[in-house]
């Protein structure tokens, strides 16, 4: 039996505001982060169109994101 490690909300954030942190060149080519997120988000349909997509892993985090939080991430990613 293998055993799964569940990752907090607060991990995943932070996982994401790295994974973020990571692409800041490509996020810097939009508007803004709201535009970026809604545009790179992983759809459920195959093939994949690319592969720097946000993986569908973060969707829990971004769902629950408020302009506060994208905000910050804006400033702390100074874009």
């Amino acid at each position: 039996m293998l055993a799964t490690k569940t990752v907090s909300d607060y991990d995943l954030f932070q996982q994401f505001k790295s994974f973020l942190g990571e692409r800041q060149s490509q996020i810097s080519h939009y508007p803004n982060l709201t535009t970026y997120v809604k545009k790179e988000r992983t759809a459920f349909s195959f093939p994949l169109r690319r592969s720097h997509m946000i993986p569908s892993r973060y969707n829990r985090v971004i769902r629950q994101l408020t302009s506060e939080d994208i905000h910050q991430i804006e400033q702390q990613l100074r874009l």
